[in-house]
């Protein structure tokens, strides 16, 4: 079985390829959540319609009756996935002539085009070139770039609508990659010439609401430099409670787990930092968290860029965002990265003092062992499991790592703040000056 983001994907892939059979007029008839509210009530009335477009759909080790399963009024009760699929789909075939006159959708029946997802001959092979040019890539002799660490902070496209002639030319450039140093500059125009053509389309899929928009990045370099030019750093704040200070964070005092009321036995604090930016023409957060749930056995520190109806994208390592900060003080940089190491190591020493690992005989007997009213709860359990290894993470990490990052924002100049936001903000929603064309349905 599929997992839940490519089941999410390929979902709305599904409705764009419906969308591409049907031509923009029909669409705008058949796709009426009115008429059909549900998945089921809009599979009853169109399943040649569905089995014939998910044909034009190449996404490996997913099936119709998976995508359906999840699709149906039965797992999703509210059927969110479902509306969001038929309002991204319903935009994109009004919007995509916007984006290049060559994208024929438009047009009743398939105009040559196909749905990627994880497949071999679009996403791997641009993989691959991507992996040729970030290796040929000398990051030192870059200012104010860190490394992209993963492909999704050159381009975040979840799915890419394709034609076979772009097919032949990436595999093309992935011959020539082998032979000559390939670096972001090939790539990129690679992408940029196929969109040119109407042969390659990569798509950024959000869940997305009625107000669906279609926001093409890194299109119009002087329109992404007046934007990042303009993001200003507002303040900070512990979390986003009514209660929280502005500029401030303070220690997470330890709290034990009531397991009478099966709650903790106090409020707690939030556990992030959170940075308010003012990016016309609304206001985006940036947060900072560590999750001591993934990324090994440190866990991971995340920064999570949010706006919006939708999160503008992610990055799971302390390294990378310290790099980012060390434009703007690399002093600052070096000591935070040095802190937080320790921490890891601290609160490592502490998950095995506990035996809180999968499989170790700490968190099964808190997990499995859990008792409410004399009988076994593992949900009760796994939430106090999760508590008491938040609590973990706050007490080696966050109280350690938290007031240095909270003292260094507080003490800063507004242009180095400013700067800040800006370098975070182009790094994690792939804005960077090496980031190619993609376009965001949210």
């Amino acid at each position: 079985m599929a997992d839940k983001t490519a089941l999410q994907e390929s979902s709305q892939a599904l409705f764009c390829a419906i969308s591409d059979y049907l031509g923009l007029d029909q669409t705008k008839k058949i796709f009426n959540l009115d008429v059909y509210p549900t998945y089921d009530d809009f599979k009853a009335s169109n399943k040649k319609l569905i089995k014939t477009s998910f044909e034009r759909i190449e996404s490996p080790g997913v099936k119709l009756s998976d995508i359906e399963n999840f699709l149906s009024v039965n797992n999703d009760k509210k059927s969110e996935w479902y509306k969001s699929s038929v309002y991204i789909a319903k935009k994109l075939i009004e919007d995509i002539t916007e984006i290049d006159k060559d994208f024929a959708i438009a047009k009743p029946n398939f105009e040559g085009l196909y749905y990627f997802r994880g497949d071999k001959d679009i996403m791997n092979n641009i993989a691959l070139l991507f992996k040729a040019a970030k290796s040929n890539t000398d990051w030192n002799k870059l200012t104010n770039q860190a490394p992209l660490g993963d492909i999704n902070k050159w381009s975040p496209a979840d799915i890419y609508l394709g034609s076979n002639n772009a097919k032949k030319i990436i595999k093309e450039d992935v011959d020539k990659s082998k032979n000559k140093s390939y670096i972001f500059t090939d790539l990129n125009k690679l992408i940029s010439n196929l969109i040119d053509t109407g042969d390659l389309l990569p798509l950024s899929l959000k869940k997305a609401g009625k107000d669906v928009k279609i926001v093409k990045v890194n299109f119009d370099s002087k329109y992404k430099k007046q934007l990042l030019s303009n993001i200003e750093f507002s303040y900070f704040s512990q979390g986003t409670k009514a209660t929280a200070k502005k500029n401030s964070w303070s220690k997470i005092p330890k709290v034990s787990w009531d397991r009478q009321k099966h709650k903790p036995s106090k409020e707690v604090p939030s556990r992030d930092i959170i940075m308010f930016l003012s990016t016309p023409p609304d206001i985006t957060k940036i947060q900072l968290r560590h999750d001591p749930s993934s990324g090994g056995r440190g866990g991971s520190f995340k920064v999570d860029v949010g706006g919006n109806q939708a999160r503008g994208g992610s990055i799971a390592s302390f390294k990378i965002f310290t790099q980012i900060l060390s434009f703007v003080d690399k002093n600052f940089a070096s000591q935070l990265l040095k802190e937080y190491e320790r921490a890891t190591l601290q609160f490592i020493k502490e998950m095995e003092k506990r035996k809180f690992y999968p499989g170790q005989k700490g968190r099964d007997t808190l997990v499995n062992g859990y008792t409410n009213k004399g009988k076994i709860d593992v949900k009760l359990g796994k939430k106090a499991y999760d508590f008491e290894r938040g609590q973990i993470s706050a007490q080696t990490i966050l109280n350690s790592v938290m007031p240095m990052l909270s003292n260094w924002l507080s003490s800063q100049k507004k242009s180095v703040l400013n700067n800040l936001a800006s370098l975070l903000f182009e790094y994690i929603t792939s804005r960077t000056q090496l980031s190619s064309k993609f376009v965001i349905a949210k």
